[in-house]
């Protein structure tokens, strides 16, 4: 199975059957969960990453996961103490540590393709966390190269944001957005959560 089923479609189950959601990363593997606070976008992330460990085709075994959370709340407390699990002020840290990660796939250094995922809570929170600006530049850099060019050495970039807006990360003005989806350029699949949103 290289789809990984993770949602179900809400329109075809009122209408009396199952359509699952999912994601292939061999073809598309990055992914965006946009909604304002409370519509669930974190366990929608959380799903996401658990069926991804379990569900992933053996070719992608074993799965890999970095959380960067840089706000550093409740969500993801149950990780404190564990190895990849960067929070708070540690959080530039994480996407160095991946970036560097990818740059040793890139560079053929490393020739492991199982699947690695970096999963950012707020990445906005994350580059304001950079004082320095050299510095900033460079997280900016970093996560817009591993969203151009990371997926074809199996590393994926999930983001949990409340605006998927136009930033000097995803930068693309031309995306489109249509029927709970976001695309563009840079990232095929993505997961909106706007229905929620809309009720706010």
């Amino acid at each position: 199975m290289s789809m990984i089923p993770f949602l179900l479609d809400e329109q075809a189950h009122q209408l009396g059957f199952q359509r699952w959601l999912g994601i292939d990363y061999n073809i598309s593997s990055h992914v965006i969960t946009s909604g304002r606070t409370g519509s669930g976008k974190t366990v929608c992330a959380k799903l996401l990453l658990a069926r991804t460990v379990l569900l992933a085709p053996p070719e992608l075994q074993p799965v890999e996961i970095t959380v960067i959370d840089p706000k550093a709340d409740d969500d993801f407390q149950f990780l404190v103490g564990m190895d990849n699990f960067y929070r708070g002020e540690q959080a530039p840290q994480g996407l160095s540590g991946f970036h560097e990660t990818f740059r040793r796939r890139q560079s053929g250094e490393n020739t492991s393709r199982n699947l690695k995922i970096c999963f950012i809570d707020e990445h906005i929170s994350l580059v304001s966390l950079i004082e320095d600006k050299r510095e900033r530049e460079m997280a900016q850099r970093r996560l817009l190269l591993l969203a151009m060019l990371s997926r074809s050495f199996k590393c994926s970039i999930q983001l949990a944001t409340q605006q998927p807006k136009p930033s000097p990360i995803l930068h693309n003005p031309k995306a489109i957005r249509f029927q709970g989806e976001y695309r563009n350029r840079l990232w095929r699949f993505c997961i909106m959560l706007s229905i929620c949103s809309q009720r706010g």
